[in-house]
């Protein structure tokens, strides 16, 4: 099976005016190529396939394997007047490769109570997984009621999408009565195939009156 195409003749003059070639008239000259088989093809939409691949330019499939792990909700309690409560560690992690990011800590009402450590990234950020410290410190004057913030994980790549983590302050009026935040928390640890490891007391207290 052939594939006909009409090329300008000045392109073929010196051919077509070679010994053993009759003269032509102007105008088209026929020129046949073979045509592409579909196994051909086939062939070389494997082969742009794999190069997109290896050479890194799949980037839709690269950037949905490569985003922050979750992270949930931040939620601290205190009482009028008392003292802060206790900070809590919250991990950012890569659900792929590592990345570098930064983070910022805002309180959208109550005053300028949520903060995180580290608060400076310098120019390029620190390296998944990495752990931020949260603090909530409202000032004493700060009236009974709820109060909101939010932390900000913002990568350094724009393929990865920003994570925003809502934080809730919960100022308790003295005569109030809620659960206390846990001291610190709990951690296990075991071999691979080995036995259980030992339960842990949780103590389960009032804050309030």
């Amino acid at each position: 099976m052939t594939h006909t195409s009409y090329l300008s003749p000045d392109k073929f003059a010196a051919s077509a005016n070679s010994p053993g070639n009759q003269p032509r008239q102007p105008g088209r000259i026929r020129v046949s190529t073979p045509a592409v088989t579909s196994g051909s093809a086939v062939s070389f939409v494997r082969w742009l396939v794999v190069c997109l691949l290896m050479c890194g330019l799949g980037s839709p499939w690269r950037a949905a394997a490569q985003q922050f792990r979750p992270v949930p909700a931040l939620s601290f309690s205190t009482t009028f007047g008392l003292d802060n409560p206790l900070s809590q560690v919250i991990t950012a992690t890569s659900t792929g490769t590592a990345f570098a990011f930064s983070a910022t800590a805002t309180s959208t009402t109550g005053g300028t109570w949520l903060s995180i450590t580290p608060n400076s990234y310098g120019c390029c950020g620190v390296n998944t997984p990495y752990a931020i410290t949260v603090t909530a410190a409202p000032a004493v004057t700060l009236a009974a009621g709820t109060y909101t913030g939010e932390i900000v994980l913002k990568p350094a790549l724009s393929s990865i999408a920003t994570v925003t983590i809502p934080v809730t302050l919960v100022v308790h009026a003295p005569t109030a009565t809620y659960f206390d935040q846990i001291v610190g928390g709990l951690t296990y640890s075991m071999l691979t195939a080995g036995g259980t490891p030992p339960g842990q007391e949780l103590q389960v207290r009032n804050a309030g009156a």
